[in-house]
């Protein structure tokens, strides 16, 4: 791949994970937060990923999709860690995405009518 080609490719995957991570971090909030099956959950992720990291640089039909998902499961668990993290130049931090999801949700409720 030329230097534009890789430019390209890693604008994508940050694209999808600007907007998968932060979802992902919703889903599991929605779901109590954070717990350690998630984290045990995501260590498989591990495996897959490196037989198959090539379909997330290269679209591969039926592999592409599957990849990229446990990707973004994998960092959203991850970045609950102290910190957050850093990938692919994007830096997300589970705690203050929870934070501002309950923040967002308490500020969207409609008062109960009395």
């Amino acid at each position: 791949m030329g230097d534009d080609s890789n430019a390209y490719v890693l604008r994508l995957i940050q694209a999808h994970l600007e907007i998968g991570v932060p979802g992902e971090i919703h889903r599991i909030e929605r779901n109590g937060g954070i717990t350690p099956a998630d984290f045990e959950r995501v260590r498989g992720h591990a495996l897959y990923l490196a037989s198959h990291g090539d379909a997330i640089l290269y679209h591969t039909k039926g592999q592409t999709a599957p990849a990229m998902t446990r990707l973004i499961e994998g960092i959203a668990v991850l970045s609950y860690s102290p910190g957050g993290i850093t990938t692919f130049g994007l830096h997300f931090d589970g705690q203050a995405i929870a934070r501002q999801y309950h923040e967002m949700a308490q500020a969207t409720r409609i008062p109960a009518e009395e």
